[in-house]
């Protein structure tokens, strides 16, 4: 089987500078694998071969070393380094610029552990596999074997990863201390001066796909376009004790009676005894089903023969460059609370505020604000990126009134005075004909209606293929608009959606033509 892989790969990469795939998983049909050419821009090709899947990766050289030095393709192909590979042609190379990657990731967590703890972190004692747990868990959104990694991790920190922090100690930004990373005390302050460098960081990244762009480099939308890459779903977790994965859990603080972790896991048992205090559950499983930004799970129990369901939701801190994918594109145009106690603070507040509004949204079962870990009401129904598909294929009728019950209940989370923040097709349900919002980890008091409108309709022009008939696009403002009116809203909020302003942001992510009609759309609505 490895030979029939490394003599495809030779030939779909012929003349390749580097050539690697990570080694073959037991669980995953699909293997990744990056060819680093001197030229050509950057394209994924999937072969099939007779057991499994190749997903192959080409990305010329300048682009593979700047995705390393500064996450210019978001980690898609610097990623790769971090997950166990076989090196077909230029092992050397792939070996130095892997140790490069490893020590901004390793620095990066550092500094992103200082910004979020920066009392607490000058007593803590980190575990070396937190480090490499973090970054794995960040790369796991679009490389399934990093997820698989993590488990290799629990047994210990990985060589590489303990050789940078080597490294990294002969340098003075940390001292290893009993087996244990202490971040050293100048390096705080350094950092702390500075604040977050994340926005200049981002910028300069942003500024780098905009050049790039422009250039005509082959394959960087149809890069962007596909992420996540991987549907984010996983088998049930096999024992009953499992704990939702918290990295917080190798960052330790010293008291009178030893090392204490900071993490407080709770384990499926102890979810389900406080969702049924008065009954024994059987048959628990977790499934993982989505979330880029945050972990969210399915909880699935029996009770008296009666199945039921709650959705698990857990916030990780994603600061420093693991927001990227979100805050670059919105840089200048809508803000996005990072940490993550206060996008679980904001759900319950905005899950609250809306019910008593008169809006459906999934009720809170139960939350625990000490390990940012919410449990909500399932709702049964499919995701409304089905009907948006359906909808710019040209074949409304389908799914006028979804549509139009979806902008009418925009319109009155408008009229309560209230926003989503992140209003993608992706965070609603459609459950018995009706749209029911299901995140709202973004949501406010106040803020800018126009950017709901906007990212709604011009996130779901992602869904567009090329072939599709612009007329669904128009179609899809139309009805939206339509139930927006309806509902209360403002004629200036639809026309404000289509202004530059807004429409730049989704540059990366939709085709320029449906950008263009959905924003021409918004701009020329009538009352």
């Amino acid at each position: 089987m490895l030979e029939e892989i490394e003599e495809r790969l030779r030939e779909e990469a012929e003349g390749a500078v580097a050539l690697a795939y990570n080694r073959p998983s037991r669980t995953l049909r699909e293997i990744t694998a990056l060819a680093v050419l001197e030229a050509g821009g950057v394209w994924r090709q999937r072969v099939e071969l007779e057991e499994r899947q190749l997903d192959l990766l080409m990305v010329e050289r300048k682009l593979f070393e700047e995705d390393v030095e500064a996450s210019t393709l978001l980690d898609t192909a610097a990623g790769r380094l971090l997950i166990p590979y076989k090196a077909i042609i230029g092992g050397e190379y792939l070996s130095r610029w892997e140790e490069a990657y490893r020590r901004r990731k390793i620095l990066e967590s550092l500094k992103a552990l200082i910004l979020e703890r920066p009392e607490l972190s000058r007593e803590l004692r980190i575990d070396p596999r937190y480090f490499a747990y973090d970054i794995l868990m960040s790369l796991s959104h679009i490389l399934p074997q990093a997820e698989e990694e993590l488990s290799t991790v629990e047994r210990g920190a990985p060589e590489g990863f303990l050789k940078t922090l080597k490294e990294l100690e002969g340098e003075g930004y940390i001292r290893l201390e009993d087996g244990y990373v202490v971040i050293d005390e100048d390096y705080i302050d350094e950092v702390l001066r500075g604040g977050s460098r994340t926005l200049e960081q981002l910028e300069s990244i942003r500024r780098a796909i905009r050049e790039l762009i422009a250039d005509g480099v082959n394959g960087i939308l149809d890069l962007f376009r596909g992420l996540p890459l991987y549907p984010l779903i996983e088998e049930a977790l096999p024992r009953l004790r499992q704990r939702l994965p918290q990295p917080d859990r190798f960052l330790y603080f010293p008291t009178a009676r030893g090392l204490t972790s900071l993490s407080e896991s709770v384990s499926v048992e102890e979810l389900v005894s406080r969702l049924e205090p008065e009954a024994e559950a059987e048959e628990v499983e977790l499934r993982r089903i989505g979330g880029v930004l945050n972990d969210v799970y399915l909880l699935i129990y029996t009770v008296e023969d009666e199945k039921r369901r709650a959705v698990v939701k857990w916030y990780p801190n994603w600061t420093s460059l693991k927001w990227t994918p979100v805050a670059l594109w919105t840089l200048g145009t809508r803000g996005f609370a990072i940490a993550g106690r206060e996008r679980m603070e904001r759900e319950c507040a905005s899950t609250l505020f809306l019910s008593r509004g008169g809006i459906p949204v999934p009720r809170v079962l139960y939350a625990s604000f000490r390990d940012r870990l919410l449990v909500k009401e399932y709702v049964e129904g499919s995701s409304f990126v089905e009907v948006v598909k359906t909808i710019l294929k040209g074949e409304a009728d389908l799914f006028e009134e979804a549509v139009n019950r979806l902008g009418e209940t925009l319109a009155l989370i408008h009229g309560l005075g209230a926003t989503v923040g992140d209003c993608k097709p992706d965070d609603f349900i459609l459950s018995d004909g009706l749209p029911i919002l299901v995140d709202l980890e973004q949501g406010s008091r106040g803020g800018d209606a126009s950017w709901d409108v906007a990212e709604f309709l011009y996130f779901s022009g992602r869904y567009a293929n090329p072939l599709d008939p612009l007329e669904g696009a128009e179609r899809l403002v139309e009805l939206f608009a339509q139930g927006y009116l309806e509902g209360g809203g403002s004629l200036r909020v639809l026309r404000e959606a289509g202004r530059l302003r807004y429409w730049k942001v989704f540059t990366p992510l939709v085709l320029p033509q449906v950008l263009y009609t959905i924003s021409r759309k918004l701009r020329g609505l009538k009352a």
